[in-house]
């Protein structure tokens, strides 16, 4: 899908299987976009799985750095780099 990595960016990301579809969130709950899983082609499915996985490191309270979806194909291999304290991870998520 074109333009999906910017939509991901705006907020939290849900998955929703009752409506079958991606769910962004603003900070305070209400829904700000929804992707319906018709519009994703099967690689979209990866990117969304890249989100997931920087939330949960920011949850876990590493800040988060989200190369793939900023950079694209330019984040040479690391798509997330989280950091917390003085301990540093690289992640390359696959779908």
């Amino acid at each position: 899908m074109h333009g999906l990595s910017k939509r991901l960016r705006n907020g939290h990301v849900e998955i929703n299987t009752v409506d079958k579809c991606v769910e962004i969130k603003a900070s305070t709950g209400s829904i700000l976009d929804k992707i319906f899983y018709s519009e994703l082609k099967p690689s979209d499915w990866g990117t969304i799985y890249e989100k997931h996985v920087a939330q949960w490191l920011f949850k876990e309270g590493y800040d988060v750095e989200l190369r793939g979806l900023n950079k694209g194909f330019l984040d040479n291999g690391i798509d997330i780099i989280a950091t917390k304290e003085n301990q540093q991870v690289y992640a390359q998520c696959k779908y």
